[in-house]
């Protein structure tokens, strides 16, 4: 959720709908989810398990988003 002076925005990351809400009145905005968004980072996961890749994604990549996620919710992974 992203806080403003007015209102708010609340969205999932891989959702399609968002909701705006601006001096207490909430409106829902859906957009078309798009096709196939996710599949080449699954290709990618899916070859790296079979041995056939390198990781798309490893431990030093995700401490680095975490440590990202952590500065936008004011929160560290210790708690």
């Amino acid at each position: 959720m992203i806080y403003g002076s007015e209102g708010n925005i609340r969205f999932g990351f891989f959702g399609h709908k968002v909701y705006l809400t601006v001096n207490g009145q909430t409106e829902l905005l859906e957009f078309e989810p798009l096709q196939h968004v996710e599949q080449p980072m699954i290709e990618r996961v899916v070859s790296y398990f079979r041995g056939e890749g390198e990781n798309p994604c490893n431990g030093a990549i995700g401490a680095e988003v975490m440590g990202i996620i952590d500065a936008f919710t004011g929160t560290t992974a210790s708690g």
